[in-house]
């Protein structure tokens, strides 16, 4: 089975430089070309479940265009989860464009159930689980975007521990774990979990000049994890994840 995670920053193509943020956030027809660069890519590596960190659903900023099911299409995949990354209560998401910002997890297999989980702590709240039907047995999957500030990533690492801990299934737990502080971050979560991490080389941001692992894949003990690669394209400010597993 493969999986790819990716933070693709809205799709505005900014995986150059800096300068990016700026020459490429006013324009429609580079978004919608770094949009097809994306899903194209992502079509390439033929994977089975995609998770996408900072997608739009539809705001003017991305000329209105779906993106999550825009890339779902693509793939011609069955199922997909896509929820604002902000807490139903959170001013921000109630925000004309700050409502069309999200997480997604989509798979060509069934989900047999979808949950979305808000913290307590942070403004980025959303933890997407879904529960995939593989055809062999479930297999569950957490999407994580956590927040920038130190005091409360530690608070949500916590509390995002507790419902993993409490899901029998086999589990993957991926996402923008936000640890710029570095890796003894992750590691207070693999203590609280018993979860491994998924090993590669290389960092995941920027993508122009790699200095930090934002990005991370950890798993539960009946995973066996074949391979993991970080591709060094330039889509976007973060570079994505491919891992291939076996569930046993």
């Amino acid at each position: 089975m493969k999986l790819l995670l990716y933070n693709v920053c809205y799709c505005m193509g900014v995986g150059k430089g800096i300068k990016d943020y700026v020459t490429k956030n006013a324009h429609l027809h580079l978004r919608k070309k770094a949009l097809e660069n994306i899903s194209t890519f992502i079509k390439k590596q033929s994977p089975d479940i995609v998770c996408l960190v900072e997608i739009d659903d539809g705001s003017f900023r991305a000329g209105k265009i779906d993106q999550a099911e825009f890339i779902k299409e693509t793939l011609d995949f069955k199922s997909m989860a896509c929820f604002c990354k902000y807490g139903k209560k959170s001013a921000l998401s109630k925000l004309p464009y700050f409502h069309h910002l999200c997480n997604s997890v989509m798979s060509k297999y069934k989900f047999s159930s979808i949950k979305e989980h808000f913290l307590k702590r942070g403004n980025k709240k959303l933890v997407i689980e879904v529960e995939i039907d593989h055809g062999k047995g479930k297999l569950s999957i957490f999407l994580v975007h956590l927040a920038l500030g130190k005091r409360a990533r530690r608070k949500q690492i916590k509390e995002i521990a507790k419902f993993v801990n409490s899901n029998n299934n086999p589990k993957i737990v991926l996402g923008d774990f936000n640890t710029l502080s570095g890796e003894e971050e992750i590691n207070l979560f693999v203590e609280e979990t018993d979860l491994m991490v998924a090993q590669h080389k290389g960092k995941t941001f920027p993508a122009w000049k790699p200095k930090k692992s934002l990005d991370y894949v950890l798993f539960s003990k009946e995973i066996k994890i074949k391979k993991t690669i970080v591709p060094k394209v330039k889509f976007s400010d973060h570079l994505p994840m491919i891992v291939e597993f076996d569930i046993q």
